[in-house]
């Protein structure tokens, strides 16, 4: 088990038998490894780590549970300059970006949920800090000590942002496709039924045209409506796991 202090309430990862998820990854890596020419399989090289948007209130970068693992734009040269040196449109993105201010420079937003939702994802794991997070880190009982082991490389994306402001939904969504994750991550959605906005949902499709995963939270109403996006068929729609 983990040595995380506060894995023992992380009840949620022992009910997703998440310690059997991770013994596999040890004992049978190959059969998800993906290397860097584009093959997978081959026991011994090493693998490109999978990209995974966490579209959110955003992240501070030097949280000592998931700065390890943070998304890099090589292409952007000067995370600080305000100058576009990938040209991608979006000026010193060098681990996301911040839709609600158009910044790339600061990406932390209006609260916490951001850290909490990149923490599940991708804390360190097995560190003797914080909490575990499901794919953080590479020295659960395999004994490596090599950070990054296994794949994880976290891109920011902020879209709730300070004061109260939100927006850059769709923004943030095509963000994510453009600069290569694979999953995208996402704890919010419209709180009326049947709400979804049509630059939302173009989207998705963009999103999921392009091999994208899109995850959206299904809501804390307990309700079998239609709260969008989770609803939408293109989407996984990702609810708490129940004991039994």
């Amino acid at each position: 088990m983990p040595n995380d202090p506060l894995y023992d309430q992380q009840l949620n990862l022992q009910l997703i038998q998440m310690p059997h998820a991770w013994n596999l990854m040890n004992n049978h890596s190959y059969l998800w490894e993906n290397t860097n020419d584009g093959s997978s399989g081959h026991r011994g090289r090493r693998h490109s780590p999978i990209i995974v948007q966490v579209t959110d209130s955003g992240l501070d970068l030097t949280h000592p549970d998931i700065r390890d693992y943070l998304w890099s734009n090589v292409g952007e040269e000067n995370c600080t300059d305000g100058i576009d040196d990938d040209g991608n449109g979006f000026p010193d993105d060098c681990h996301g970006y911040n839709h609600v201010h158009d910044t790339g420079r600061d990406l932390l937003g209006s609260s916490e949920h951001g850290a909490h939702c990149s923490g599940i994802i991708a804390a360190n794991t097995d560190n003797n800090e914080g909490v575990a997070g499901i794919v953080g880190g590479g020295r659960l009982q395999s004994g490596s000590s090599s950070q990054g082991d296994y794949g994880i490389s976290l891109m920011t994306s902020v879209i709730f942002g300070r004061g109260g402001a939100a927006r850059g939904f769709a923004e943030a969504l095509s963000y994510g496709v453009d600069n290569g994750a694979v999953i995208s991550s996402n704890s919010w959605g419209y709180k009326s039924v049947d709400s979804f906005g049509e630059p939302v949902r173009l989207a998705i499709d963009y999103a999921v045209d392009n091999n994208v995963l899109v995850l959206f939270a299904a809501g804390n109403a307990k309700s079998k409506a239609s709260f969008y996006p989770a609803y939408y068929h293109k989407t996984i729609a990702v609810g708490r796991p129940i004991s039994g």
